[in-house]
């Protein structure tokens, strides 16, 4: 149920940023916030928190997470605290999802399902963060579309075997 309400704000989220004001595309990053919460929840609400995540994960995220903000940081004008926020949450989620293979409660499957469809969603805001901070690269829509999809896809699908 949470995984599901998670996907309905992600669509919300989708809705927004098919228009492009200033004022839409924080709309969708609000909306794709509380997906995030929401799959955060889901993640820890069976899974709970565990040492391997503290040791093997967060380090990781949080020094990948602050050098992607600080490259982007230059170009955020007054959207440096609603960014740095969703960074802060996308960031849980993630480790969240990876707490799921360190757990007993998801099966392998369903971990590596979680795991891989937060990573994909991670990847496909940096490249949208990228292409709405910085200068556009050649096919970033289309990487942004495609890894945003299949993590969608993948978080869904972890669902099935709850």
């Amino acid at each position: 149920m949470i995984i599901t309400a998670g996907l309905l704000f992600s669509l919300g989220g989708d809705i927004a940023l098919m228009f492009t004001s200033e004022r839409s595309f924080l709309a969708g990053l609000v909306l794709f916030l509380i997906a995030h919460i929401l799959y955060s929840i889901g993640f820890t609400w069976f899974n709970g928190i565990l040492w391997q995540d503290f040791i093997f994960v967060l380090p990781v995220l949080v020094i990948g997470s602050a050098a992607i903000y600080a490259f982007l940081y230059p170009g955020l004008g007054k959207m440096k605290i609603p960014v740095s926020l969703y960074v802060l949450v996308i960031t849980f989620m993630v480790w969240r999802a990876v707490s799921t293979l360190f757990g007993t409660t998801f099966s392998p499957l369903q971990a590596i399902l979680i795991t891989d469809g937060a990573i994909l969603f991670y990847l496909s805001d940096v490249i949208l963060a990228f292409g709405e901070f910085k200068p556009p690269f050649y096919c970033a829509r289309t990487l942004n579309l495609l890894t945003y999809y299949a993590a969608q896809l993948l978080i869904a699908l972890s669902t099935f075997y709850f």
